[in-house]
């Protein structure tokens, strides 16, 4: 499909690389613009990939602790994938459900106080409202007849179907009067709710597993929510398990708090200590650093989640290893699109870095020319809306941010224009499928 001075790419290679990406294949091949595209971005992977190499970037020490960490995170997720999660025995009961939604009107987060008159009064004509409408269910009337006159959401259009849903995807009270009724039924009373007032009704259930998803669920968002809500409940089940052997242990006071030389975790021969952590840490965020920006401290509690996290994958990874999943042929095959893809996106972020420095008078300048229309915000006080315009102070960071980022930007697309030309690049436009 494209070649190159010393190299050609090939519908295989192509479609194999798209597929590690997690790019629909099937629709890139509609489409030779998309294909074209897609071409292009795996050309400059490999060139990046070619550069790194040939500079010697690729034997930066930082940059083999990011190569593994990546390739960790590979065979933990295609482990996830195609073997622990499958397996993992998680089903999760499921209601088809539609509603009717009364609003309150300027509703606060919180409940409104016993003499805050107006608020109350809101809330009240909405109680008054959606008992009227309970009691024209109760006569007889039909909830979807109801849902479309009444509801005040986008579901009128729908006639109040909300579609499947899992417990943890609604409000507490919305979830818990839900999964309480049987097929057919709807609430007798009203659902408080913070903003506003529901009737529900179940008009469908059933119990999703892993591998039923797709034939349950007809919408795709619905099977892409219920497919991460059952995998993160299969992987909470998992390393739950791989907790208790007796070879484990996880300290979180430690992570928070102890001494440099004090163990945050150890599974089996592999351990961390808080020098060790705060050294990944370190790791890991100056891939994002910004410029002219000294980073924040991290909070007691994101180093103790930066170290769970840490442990967890080191309780994945060897579990996966003991059950031979790092020789298998898929993995060994993605593993070398996986090296490819981390150090290409390394070295380009590298040669992209911007190394100057912004001159506080063009952030100030900026400032001053989009004064009225990027950096305001509005208040309102009861019924009164009103603009404001956010002092300097608050906004220098993220102008300078922004103006560094275009820097770079402008970089990389000079590297890219370059590294094409010099490879004499070329796709065959002809080879291409779809329209």
């Amino acid at each position: 499909l494209a070649t190159y001075d010393g190299g050609k790419i090939t519908r295989g290679e192509l479609f194999d690389w798209a597929a590690f990406q997690r790019i629909d294949v099937e629709a890139m091949r509609k489409t030779k613009k998309m294909q074209e595209s897609r071409l292009r971005m795996f050309a400059l992977e490999k060139f990046a990939y070619a550069e790194a190499q040939a500079s010697g970037f690729a034997n930066d020490p930082d940059e083999a602790k990011n190569a593994a960490i990546a390739e960790e995170n590979l065979l933990v997720r295609l482990y996830l994938e195609n073997e622990l999660v499958p397996n993992a025995g998680v089903k999760e009961p499921v209601r088809r459900v539609s509603h009717i939604y009364i609003r309150v009107p300027n509703a606060p987060a919180k409940p409104a106080a016993a003499d805050d008159a107006a608020k109350n009064a809101q809330s009240a004509a909405a109680d008054e409202k959606v008992r009227k409408v309970l009691a024209e269910l109760n006569g007889g009337a039909s909830f979807e007849d109801c849902a479309s006159k009444y509801t005040e959401d986008s579901l009128r259009r729908t006639k109040g179907d909300r579609g499947y849903i899992l417990f943890d995807m609604m409000p507490e009270p919305y979830s818990r009067a839900a999964f309480a009724l049987k097929k057919g039924e709807y609430t007798k009373e009203p659902v408080a709710v913070p903003g506003g007032f529901y009737l529900i009704k179940v008009t469908d259930e059933d119990t999703v597993t892993w591998s039923n998803v797709e034939k349950v669920m007809k919408d795709s968002s619905v099977v892409s929510r219920m497919k991460s809500a059952i995998f993160s409940k299969s992987v909470a089940v998992c390393l739950d398990r791989l907790a208790k052997d007796t070879d484990v242990a996880f300290d979180e006071n430690a992570a928070m708090k102890g001494s440099a030389d004090a163990k945050v975790f150890s599974v089996g021969d592999r351990s961390m200590t808080v020098k060790e952590l705060d050294a990944f840490m370190q790791l890991i965020r100056s891939r994002y650093a910004q410029l002219q920006k000294k980073p924040e401290p991290i909070a007691p509690e994101k180093r103790a989640q930066y170290a769970k996290d840490t442990f967890d994958l080191a309780l994945l990874s060897r579990d996966a290893k003991k059950h031979g999943y790092d020789k298998n042929e898929s993995f060994v095959k993605k593993l070398a699109f996986a090296r490819q893809s981390s150090l290409a996106r390394a070295y380009m972020r590298k040669i992209s870095t911007f190394e100057g420095k912004i001159p506080e008078a063009d952030i100030r300048a900026e400032y001053d020319k989009n004064l009225q229309s990027r950096y305001v915000t509005t208040e309102q006080k009861g019924t009164k809306v009103s603009r404001k315009v956010i002092p300097f102070a608050e906004v220098r960071d993220r102008i300078m941010g922004g103006m560094i980022a275009k820097e770079e930007a402008s970089k990389l697309d000079a590297w890219r224009k370059s590294v094409v030309e010099k490879n004499h690049f070329s796709i065959n436009m002809k080879k291409l499928e779809g329209k």
